[in-house]
Formats: C-alpha cells, sequence, structure tokens
C-alpha cells in the first residue's frame, strides 16, 4: 500500500500460507512489480528495491522489520536510506569481495580459470 497504484499497476493481495500465518498488509490490495516476469539475471540487481523505495508515499513504514536480519546487517538499508545508487553500493563491497576471493583460493579444488 505505500506505492502509488499509477506508476506501481501489478496488484496482489496478501493472503495467510505456509510461510506466513499472518502477513504484513493481509487482505489489503498492494501495488508493486511483478518479479516473477523478470528474465533470470547472470548477476545481483536490486535497482527495483530502490526505485520502489523512492517512489514510497511512507518511506518510515517501508523496511519490514526483518530487513536488516535478511540483508545480513543494517548497512543495506542505510544505503538506500542515503540515495545510494545501486552501483555505488556494489562498489562499497569491492574491498571486502577482493578479501573473500583471496581467502577461498586456498579451498579451490581446481584451479579457477577451469570453470
Amino acid at each position: 500500500p505505500y506505492l502509488p497504484k499509477d506508476s506501481y499497476k501489478f496488484t496482489f493481495t496478501p493472503q495467510p500460507n505456509y510461510g506466513s500465518k499472518i502477513p504484513k498488509n493481509m487482505n489489503q490490495e498492494c501495488y508493486g512489480l511483478d518479479l516473477s516476469k523478470t528474465e533470470n539475471l547472470s548477476s545481483l540487481n536490486f535497482s527495483w528495491l530502490i526505485d520502489a523505495y523512492n517512489s514510497s508515499a511512507e518511506k518510515d513504514k517501508f523496511f519490514g522489520g526483518s530487513f536488516n536480519r535478511l540483508a545480513g546487517s543494517p548497512k543495506l538499508k542505510e544505503q538506500i536510506e542515503q540515495g545510494l545508487t545501486f552501483e555505488e553500493i556494489k562498489a562499497t563491497w569491492q574491498n571486502d569481495l577482493a578479501t573473500f576471493k583471496k581467502v577461498r583460493e586456498k579451498y579451490l579444488m581446481y584451479n579457477e580459470s577451469l570453470n
């Protein structure tokens, strides 16, 4: 209900199911994007999340209570709230990714170039 219906034509009405007995906004028409129709991506992209946040009329209610847990930390939420683009957020990961790749090398069974 936090996104403008003139910009987000896809509608859905949250109903109880196996994963959520009492879903947020239950029985209330919500607007958004139908991500089930998007092609499989070869890399991570959540520009749609940033666009939805920027379009939201109630930014203080946009991120649910479990967003930080699902994202791994409050950092992603803070970056989106600060107005960073997807590319700017992705750039903040580069040092950690380089460290991870270096550490993982000793655990690889095959040479990386064989993949």
